[in-house]
Order: structure tokens, then C-alpha cells, then sequence
């Protein structure tokens, strides 16, 4: 470093106030005022050179001690020194000068700056009122949870570490003690909800906030979850309890019958506004939720129609809450097992609380949802366009539970609409008839109906329509044809009976098989003209047991029979084996 210009440094006076000057860089002087000089010590200034007043030896002094620290290259310690030095007594001076000597030296070098001047509650209250969402909308997500969240850090984590710096170089030692203080009853998955909490702060002050060069909370600091309890659903039966319960305040029911039925989480369902619904067509849509998936899908028919009437009793507007009147909503958990005594249901183990079970939650109205739909023969693909499951992994966890619902017997749910008193008892309503549990919308395909896991709309599609072919009218003559190859042809009935072209007798079929359309009885009438006809009894008997796999989820047999009942009743099916069409299928 290039030898420094020698600077003496000095002072003056100023309006009554006298000053030091020293040289701190090439071209630039500091100035501080000196508010310990009195008149008597400035009157002897410029009687001698150097100058032997007080203010000008004090100047003196410090500019050799800002000289030394140039000379090492310790510029950063100047200002601060001119500044402490102009005010200082003669002790507070002998000690400036120590630590000129150890700067000098390489002993001490200057403090790094703390990262931040906030606490750890105030950045963290950042992050819960979207201020870092809005500053970082990159990478910093909406908090959508954060009623819960706040609840948690109030509760458990601001009272030890809420006005601790937050870069506390202790920051692991008093997270740990966060999590030495947690309530001994509180469950694993809310200890580590805590520790996550913790864990998402000091990130988001790593990046993209750049506070912290590094989170004090290391990996492996998030508490490991114990083997999972057992969880609870309901049964449809006790579903209508609860539903018919007039104790249990309308909204909440009508809260619980949507949940159950629908699949979503409680906390989309609670965000829901009417304009999220089109009741007109029987749709919800839901762009906004946990997973930033946007979906939407059709309502289940009695719950269309259960809104229809909720909407006109409230007479609600588009942009109202659906479910705005719920109440106590931190604990709707303790709330949903406080309703279900008052509507009669106590099975026992929905409210076991122990290492091998969890008493039931809102929540678990989802898990009943996709058990009853498992159970009742619905596809995967139709649950997870409702819940926003991801992987089958996750659907997979239910079907152990669906399998037993399905042995039982469990069907889907009784139709909201007449389920809740309030709402069937509007008798002036053209809507009132009973809802059917599933819509029955392309009851011509047979795929579809017993996809919706209506076995009678599969039986009555099966017989009107031929595997792999479209609902079109059978292959007529051509309109030139004469009366010979009319009769080589025979009538729509005669081809669909297997018969010669010959007129049919009561031995046969009934021409239109249409009236084995909604159930057996129907398919008895229709194909059993005569009584002593094998055939008959035995299409009547197939169907029955086609039903039957139908509503017990076996689509693959359901449909097996379907096939050899079109081949008992002379209808092509194609000209392949069963077998082959089945092995088909699953390939496909």
C-alpha cells in the first residue's frame, strides 16, 4: 500500500461549538463536534504550533489512530472510530486505542452485521398474512391453512421462541425446547405440523427472503410419524341417522351429507361460494384447493337437487359462502363427534381414542366417500376426479375398507334431498320424487351404466345394444328387396330370437326385449310368455346373477354373462369366444 500523506488533523469553531477534522480518505475529511471542550480550553487555541489546546491535541490523536487503520486497510473501522473518539473521556480514548492496536494487529476483526433486526414471530407473521407471498410470488405459495397454523405457533411456538432474534445463533437449542414443551397428549402428526412450522420459517428465510445463510434446523430434525391408526368411516345407514337428526343444526348436515357424498376436503367445501356451483346442470368445479389441480365434475343427483332447495330456503346469493353459517370452525372435529350421539349413532370405535385407532374426524367424511364408492363399484378414475388423489397409492389405502363394506352389503347413500326432513318435506316441489342414488346418464352403453354401478341400466343396455357396436336399428332389407329375400332375412324379432324367418310363437321370445330394462320382474314378464320355457328361466336367472356381481363391483363377470345372455337370445355378439372377449377387455 502506497506510504500516506501525512495528515495532523485539527478543530475549529462553529457557531459556538467546536469541532475535530480529520483526514479519513484521499480528498475527503470527517468532521465531529466535540461537546466536552469549554470556552477556556478553546482559548488557548493557536497560541503555539502545534496547537496545545485540548480540542487540537484530541485531533491530533485521532487522526494517527485513523492513519494506522488506513495503513492496514481496516477503512471500515474509521468513521465509527471519529465518531466514538470526538465524544469520548480519557478512559473510553485509552480504550479506543487498545482496539486500534488489536485491529492493527489481526486480532479483531469487525462483527458481522446481524441478518436481520426482526424476531422470529415477526418474520413468521409475514409468511401467515401472505406479505411474503405477495413480495415473492414465485416462490412463495398463497397460505391457505394459515387459520390453523397461526393457532399452532401462537400456541406453542411463539411463548418460548416468538421474540428470539431470528438469527439466533441458539436457534436449534430453542427449537428443540419448542419441542420439549409440547403437551405430553398431543398426537405425533400435530408435533411434527409444530416442527414443520418451525422448519418452513427459517427456509423461507435462507431463500428467497436471504436473511439467513443457512436454516439452524438440520435435516432429520422433523419428528418421524409412528405407525398410522387405524381410521373410521361411517356407514351409509348411519349417515341418514345423522342427516334425519333435527338436533344437529341444519347447516352442519347439510355440511356433512355434501362432504360424504362429494369427496372434498372440508376446508374447499367451507371456501365454497354458490358461483362455484351450477345447479342448473348438476356441476361443482373447484379451481382453487390444497393442490393447485383445478377440477370439477357432476353432482351426485340428490345432492344437486338438495342444494337447489338449500339455495332458494336461505335465499342466497351467488357470492355467499354455501356453508358461510358453520360455526366454530378450529374445531369442527370435536364438533362432528358431539352430533353424531345426538343423531343415535354410537358405534364404539368411532370414537376410540388409542394407540391403535383414531376417533373420527370431519375429515374421515372423505374417507367415507371413497369407501363407499369402492364398495359401490365405482372406478378409481371417477373417485379421484372428485378428491384429487394423485396416485393410486393413495386410493389403494381405502380398499381393504371398501371390500368390507361391499361384503356387508353397504350401498351408496340415501339422496340428500329426502334424506334431511327439512328439504323433502317441500311437497309443492316438482322435484320431491326420489332421486335415483345414481344418475343414470347413458343408459344405452353398457360400459357406462355399470360404471355408474347400475346393474339394471348394464342389463337393459346389454340387451338393446351388441357389444362394441352403436345404438342404431338393426340391418333391415334393402327397400327394393322382394318378398323372397325378405323372408330369407325374417323380421327384426325372428333374428334377435335366433329363430327361422318364420312367424314367432309363444315359444319364443318376446319381439322387443326393451321391458328387461329395470329390474328381473321386468325381464320375467318380458322373456317368460309361456311358463314351461327353460330358455326364459334361464335369461331371467343370468340376469339376476348379472345384477347381482353388478352391485358387488365384479364388472368383468357382470359382463360375461351379459354376452352368453345376447348369445341365448340369437344376437351376434361378434362371432368370438366369451373368453376372448373378456381377455380382450383386460389387455385393453
Amino acid at each position: 500500500m502506497p506510504k500516506l500523506r501525512a495528515s495532523q488533523g485539527g478543530a475549529y469553531e462553529r457557531r459556538g461549538s467546536i469541532f475535530l477534522r480529520v483526514t479519513v480518505a484521499a480528498g475527503k475529511r470527517h468532521s465531529e463536534a466535540m461537546p466536552w471542550v469549554s470556552a477556556e480550553q478553546w482559548g488557548a487555541h493557536g497560541s503555539g504550533e502545534p496547537c496545545p489546546c485540548a480540542a487540537c491535541e484530541r485531533a491530533r490523536h485521532v487522526q494517527e489512530l485513523v492513519n494506522r487503520l488506513r495503513e492496514v486497510g481496516q477503512i471500515e473501522f474509521v468513521e465509527k472510530l471519529v465518531e466514538s473518539a470526538a465524544a469520548a473521556d480519557a478512559p473510553k480514548m485509552a480504550e479506543l486505542a487498545r482496539a486500534v492496536d488489536g485491529i492493527v494487529a489481526g486480532k479483531i476483526v469487525k462483527a458481522r452485521p446481524a441478518a436481520t433486526a426482526l424476531t422470529f414471530r415477526t418474520f413468521a407473521e409475514r409468511w401467515t398474512d401472505g406479505e411474503l407471498h405477495r413480495d415473492y410470488p414465485d416462490h412463495v405459495r398463497e397460505k391457505r391453512s394459515g387459520d390453523k397454523d397461526v393457532c399452532r405457533l401462537e400456541k406453542h411456538v411463539y411463548p418460548v421462541i416468538g421474540d428470539d432474534d431470528l438469527a439466533n445463533p441458539n436457534a436449534l437449542d430453542r427449537a428443540l425446547e419448542v419441542m420439549r414443551k409440547l403437551p405430553e397428549d398431543l398426537s405425533p402428526a400435530s408435533r411434527r405440523h409444530v416442527a414443520q412450522l418451525m422448519t418452513r420459517v427459517y427456509s423461507l428465510a435462507v431463500y428467497p427472503c436471504r436473511l439467513l445463510a443457512a436454516s439452524p434446523l438440520p435435516r432429520g430434525f422433523l419428528p418421524k410419524l409412528r405407525k398410522k391408526r387405524a381410521k373410521a368411516a361411517l356407514y351409509p345407514d348411519e349417515d341418514a341417522k345423522i342427516l334425519a337428526a333435527r338436533s344437529v343444526p341444519l347447516v352442519n348436515r347439510m355440511l356433512y351429507g355434501f362432504l360424504a357424498r362429494e369427496g372434498m376436503r372440508s376446508s374447499e367445501a367451507l371456501r365454497m361460494t354458490w358461483s362455484d356451483l351450477d345447479l342448473e346442470r348438476g356441476a361443482v368445479k373447484l379451481d382453487k384447493n390444497k393442490t393447485d389441480d383445478p377440477r370439477a365434475w357432476a353432482l351426485d343427483a340428490g345432492t344437486a337437487e338438495a342444494l337447489r332447495r338449500w339455495k332458494q330456503i336461505r335465499g342466497a346469493s351467488d357470492d355467499e359462502l354455501v356453508f358461510g353459517d358453520v360455526e366454530n370452525r378450529g374445531h369442527l372435529a370435536d364438533v362432528f363427534r358431539a352430533h353424531l350421539p345426538l343423531a343415535d349413532v354410537t358405534r364404539p370405535e368411532l370414537f376410540e381414542d388409542s394407540d391403535v385407532r383414531h376417533p373420527v374426524r370431519l375429515h374421515d367424511l372423505r374417507a367415507t366417500f371413497v369407501t363407499v364408492a369402492l364398495a359401490s363399484g365405482r372406478s378409481e378414475s371417477w373417485v379421484t376426479a372428485r378428491t384429487g388423489h394423485r396416485s393410486s397409492t393413495q386410493i389403494a389405502t381405502y380398499r381393504r375398507t371398501a371390500e368390507t363394506f361391499a361384503e356387508l352389503g353397504a350401498s351408496w347413500f340415501a339422496p340428500m334431498a329426502t334424506a334431511i326432513p327439512e328439504l323433502s318435506a317441500r311437497d309443492g316441489d316438482p322435484r320431491t320424487e326420489e332421486t335415483p342414488s345414481f344418475p343414470r346418464k347413458h343408459p344405452q352403453n353398457p360400459d357406462r351404466a355399470m360404471e355408474n354401478g347400475d346393474a339394471a341400466a348394464f342389463a337393459a343396455a346389454s340387451l338393446n345394444q351388441r357389444p362394441g357396436t352403436s345404438t342404431s336399428r338393426p340391418k333391415m332389407p334393402r327397400r327394393g328387396a322382394n318378398v323372397g329375400e325378405r323372408t330369407a332375412l325374417g323380421s327384426t324379432v325372428e333374428r334377435r330370437a335366433g329363430s327361422s324367418p318364420a312367424p314367432c310363437t309363444s315359444d319364443n321370445l318376446d319381439a322387443d326385449p326393451s321391458p328387461i330394462a329395470a329390474t328381473s320382474a321386468a325381464a320375467n314378464a318380458a322373456a317368460n310368455t309361456a311358463a314351461p320355457n327353460p330358455r326364459a328361466a334361464a335369461i331371467t336367472s343370468m340376469y339376476e346373477n348379472a345384477a347381482a356381481l353388478a352391485a358387488a363391483g365384479d364388472l368383468a363377470g357382470a359382463r360375461v354373462l351379459h354376452e352368453a345372455i345376447g348369445r341365448m337370445l340369437g344376437s351376434d355378439v361378434g362371432g368370438a369366444p366369451v373368453v376372448e372377449l373378456a381377455t380382450r377387455r383386460e389387455r385393453k
